[in-house]
């Protein structure tokens, strides 16, 4: 997910619940987990990250970090 500091960020603040949905097109599932996000602007794990996308040359303004709390399976096992 890419997070600018601008809507979603609001959005995580206002409301950190969140849903997240990974597709694997090889074998045509679906995987959802929802969970609390945090959004972090420092830190050991910010900076490492900064660093990280230092190759790409991007620099992040924040990174979103999400504690699941379910994973949903689609289509749901019969």
């Amino acid at each position: 997910m890419r997070v600018a500091k601008g809507k979603t960020y609001s959005n995580i603040q206002e409301n950190p619940i969140v849903a997240i949905t990974v597709v694997d097109a090889d074998v045509m599932k679906q995987f959802q987990f929802k969970g609390e996000a945090t959004v972090e602007t420092n830190g050991t794990f910010f900076e490492e990250l900064k660093a990280e996308w230092a190759q790409w040359q991007q620099v992040p303004q924040c990174v979103v970090k999400m504690a699941v709390g379910e994973i949903h399976l689609f289509p749901p096992k019969a």
